[in-house]
């Protein structure tokens, strides 16, 4: 790839974040784009993450593989039914492929027990949310994503 000409700025280093450099990273790598991708968080490492760090990061899903039966009629419940309904049909389209481009990047998934019994299904990040940071970063460095 020629030397990068562009520069890409993510603000944040929670999982939102990481997924978003290493997107841009794999795409400019896809497409052959000259680009410089820097991912910024104001905390030190080893406390960036923002809320994920704490999170269990359970996801409205049935398997890795489909969303919950009730998906997208709980998110229009819980949002007092102003969720705008295109968005919620394509994070449900989209919400499988999305688990298996963290599965790709070495984030397992299991359902918790507790899911079993009460509520709708759903899974969860073996390790939770600081899971996903790790990997995230861990594909991300590898990606030549520079962190500061």
């Amino acid at each position: 790839m020629p030397s990068a000409s562009s520069i890409v700025a993510v603000i944040g280093s929670g999982a939102a974040g990481l997924a978003t450099a290493l997107a841009a990273a794999e795409t400019a790598r896809e497409q052959e784009v000259a680009c410089r991708i820097i991912l910024i968080d104001r905390a030190p490492q080893g406390q960036h993450g923002g809320n994920t760090r704490w999170s269990p990061s359970y996801m409205r899903m049935a398997a890795p593989d489909r969303v919950a039966p009730s998906f997208e009629e709980d998110f229009y419940a819980a949002s007092g039914g102003r969720a705008d309904h295109d968005y919620v049909r394509r994070l449900a389209r989209e919400a499988p492929a999305t688990i298996a481009w963290l599965i790709g990047h070495g984030i397992a998934f299991d359902t918790p027990v507790y899911y079993l019994s009460a509520g709708p299904p759903r899974i969860q990040p073996v390790g939770g949310g600081i899971a996903i940071l790790r990997e995230l970063e861990r594909a991300a460095r590898q990606a030549g994503v520079v962190m500061s």
